[in-house]
């Protein structure tokens, strides 16, 4: 009798330690840009159903073209949304600062 064929296994992209970790799903076609810390910033076009994720040690800098068009994690965590389809969300800063009491 042949052996059994061995199970595939998944293949995990391994992502860069940080201490914050940044998902972003495209609902609908969706441009973003998205600046880890003071790095490099990543802009593109997502197409419906994509998803992107980032790491960092402090915060991400994130426009994104429809916020209704996405879905956001940050730290496996889903955010509730970001505004309504077509709306501009310009330089948000995520996690966001603790608001400071006057």
């Amino acid at each position: 009798m042949p052996a059994p064929a061995p199970t595939p296994v998944p293949v995990v992209a391994k992502i860069p330690a940080g201490s914050q970790h940044l998902v972003i799903r495209a609902v609908d076609p969706t441009w973003i840009r998205v600046q880890p810390d003071e790095g490099r910033a990543t802009e593109e076009l997502l197409p419906a159903g994509a998803s992107r994720e980032w790491s960092a040690e402090r915060r991400f800098l994130v426009t994104i073209g429809n916020a209704g068009g996405v879905e956001v994690a940050l730290n496996g965590k889903v955010l509730p949304p970001l505004g309504p389809k077509g709306t501009v969300v310009h330089r948000l800063e995520l996690p966001q600062a603790p608001a400071s009491g006057s």
